[in-house]
């Protein structure tokens, strides 16, 4: 079972509309892992989540499915109505994501997702191939202090400790407000987006 954390804080004016996601994991505990994913748009809006995953349905790309899940949160719902750029420090995540706009539908190593409904990355993936126009995919270095992917890490990674933690919904909340509204009231997000 996931969860899924999601509000809007006051943005800046006249920022392009960009969005940032990151995921995060754990060791493997007995047989699942504990993973986090997050995301943020330069208007304001932010998700984050949490989801023990099986070893045998995740696969081996522990991080980019993890990764994969937050850009899924992330761009659902606009996708089909505008363009999209998104930024994301994993280049193989961005692989598979450029892969689905040549309606390619491969997914990660060992991959298999939920048994109960339409895996989360095949909808993903689908969503991608119906809309390859929508989606601008671009890449940035990790922990290298970039303003939006040092949020979205943060973001991800606050999705990984409700879950270890246990944290309420109402704290969740309350640190991601708190996270977004910071870094989106530097003025250096200009430069970011």
């Amino acid at each position: 079972m996931s969860y899924l954390v999601v509000g809007r804080v006051a943005a800046p004016a006249g920022v392009p509309l960009v969005f940032a996601t990151d995921g995060s994991s754990d060791a493997r505990l007995r047989n699942s892992y504990r993973t986090g994913f997050g995301w943020l748009s330069t208007d304001g809006r932010w998700g984050t989540g949490w989801c023990p995953q099986p070893a045998v349905l995740i696969g081996r790309d522990i991080p980019v499915v993890a990764e994969l899940r937050a850009v899924y949160h992330a761009v659902k719902e606009e996708l089909p109505h505008r363009r999209v750029t998104i930024m994301l420090d994993s280049k193989v995540a961005i692989g598979y994501l450029r892969s689905w706009t040549k309606g390619e539908l491969r997914m990660p190593a060992g991959y298999l997702g939920s048994q109960k409904h339409t895996p989360m990355l095949t909808r993903l993936a689908r969503l991608v191939a119906a809309h390859p126009g929508n989606l601008h995919a671009t890449w940035v270095r990790g922990h290298s202090g970039h303003l939006l992917n040092e949020c979205a890490d943060s973001l991800a990674k606050l999705g990984r400790r409700s879950l270890v933690e246990h944290l309420k919904v109402g704290e969740v909340r309350r640190r991601a407000e708190w996270l977004v509204s910071g870094f989106l009231a530097d003025p250096r997000i200009r430069a970011a987006a």
